[in-house]
């Protein structure tokens, strides 16, 4: 209850905040409700506040890119709105998941124009594949899962930089016995072999968690790995279309200290169940060489 609660840290700090507001409006119990939501304000604004910081982007730019991250959600049809939103996006490296054998087919026109196409194993709701027209050296599917997810590795390089790119795909800590230990197994596996990693990263995933979960902060703990939402807001994406009401952001871009995020978005609603989110990142001189 705890770990579903805490997705709902920004709600809570924002309502609040309404509430105060209101109460000094109608002048009623004033005092009654200080007391009682000041605290719940400066606890949710702690955590929810830092995400609308601007991080401050160091050294010279020797290298930008555009990276998009789309769960079409298996049963969604609308396969042109999907193959348009990649259009207008253009990103460089884009992600989809929860694809089946229609999704591949009805993207093929999409992704013949990217050089490498990767594609798991397994299809359907754990279903992975990445397009990139960044040069791809290597790519391998690695088992981080109990259940057996595919999860994508790929080295590709990056201004003459070898660049790790993990995907993943946790599956939904649903009431389902065992959903809920095999997500934190999945974030916590996910964890250890990027820290294992000697190159750069960056991780493309939906982690079915947002970043108030404990197993978020001890993923990006032992990770090191920086939101690329981080200074542009909480920017939900679960559950669409109502995400302007109660979104929690489970869609995440995630990358080591040699890069910057100079825009993150989340897109329209284009059928599924999750917004889509793109991030413009850059790779900078004073930051290239830090993992």
């Amino acid at each position: 209850m705890a770990d579903q609660l805490c997705h709902f840290t920004a709600h809570i700090f924002w309502g609040a905040l309404v509430l105060v507001l209101l109460t000094f409006f109608v002048r009623k119990n004033i005092l009654i409700t200080l007391l009682l939501l000041i605290p719940v304000i400066a606890l949710t604004g702690y955590e929810t506040l830092p995400w609308y910081i601007p991080v401050k982007n160091e050294g010279k730019e020797i290298a930008s890119f555009r990276v998009c991250l789309i769960n079409v959600l298996r049963r969604n049809t609308r396969y042109r709105d999907v193959q348009q939103f990649i259009r207008d996006t253009d990103p460089d490296i884009c992600v989809m998941m929860e694809v089946d054998s229609g999704w591949t087919n009805a993207l093929h026109d999409i992704t013949a124009q990217y050089s490498h196409t990767i594609v798991s194993s397994e299809l359907g709701n754990a279903g992975i594949m990445l397009v990139s027209c960044l040069p791809i050296v290597t790519n391998e599917e690695i088992q981080l899962s109990p259940k057996g997810r595919p999860n994508i590795l790929c080295t590709l390089t990056i201004a003459g930089t070898a660049v790790d790119v993990y995907v993943a795909h946790p599956v939904s800590p649903t009431s389902r016995e065992g959903k809920w230990e095999d997500r934190n197994t999945h974030v916590a596996n996910l964890a250890q072999a990027i820290a294992a990693s000697t190159n750069p990263v960056i991780c493309i995933a939906d982690l079915n968690t947002s970043m108030w979960s404990p197993f978020y902060k001890d993923f990006t703990k032992e990770t090191a790995l920086i939101n690329a939402r981080k200074g542009f807001g909480i920017c939900g994406t679960y559950h669409a279309p109502t995400v302007l009401v109660a979104g929690i952001p489970i869609d995440h871009v995630l990358f080591s200290s040699a890069f910057r995020c100079t825009e993150f978005r989340t897109g329209p609603h284009i059928g599924s169940d999750h917004l889509p989110v793109w991030a413009d990142i850059t790779m900078n001189t004073a930051l290239s060489h830090p993992k």
